[in-house]
């Protein structure tokens, strides 16, 4: 599994769980949810109850995680690592018609 589509699956779980208050799902619903093969949808599941963002519970389900309660911390820190999740590779510079690179800066 490459690392981008690990962080596409991690980007579209914590958009789903900001967004829906109350969500909370089993690993078989989440694969549906994503329409996802379950081992990669588990590793995102394991990485983000090991990150603090979700909490596995006895049922078998995942939920958000609130930390001491404080949901709208969680909400920013979610909104946070979605930000990170969403940054663009910085480009490399574009070539002038001499076929030279953009020229520096000074």
């Amino acid at each position: 599994m490459d690392l981008l589509t690990l962080k596409n699956v991690e980007q579209r779980l914590l958009r789903e769980y900001l967004d829906l208050p109350g969500l909370s799902l089993s690993l078989a619903q989440t694969a549906r949810l994503l329409r996802m093969d379950a081992s990669t949808c588990q590793l995102v599941l394991n990485h983000l109850v090991d990150a603090q963002y979700l909490a596995y519970g006895e049922s078998g389900m995942y939920v958000r995680r609130a930390r001491d309660g404080d949901l709208e911390l969680w909400k920013t820190l979610v909104k946070n690592r979605l930000a990170v999740l969403t940054q663009r590779p910085l480009q490399s510079p574009t070539k002038t018609r001499s076929g030279r690179g953009r020229p520096s800066d000074k």
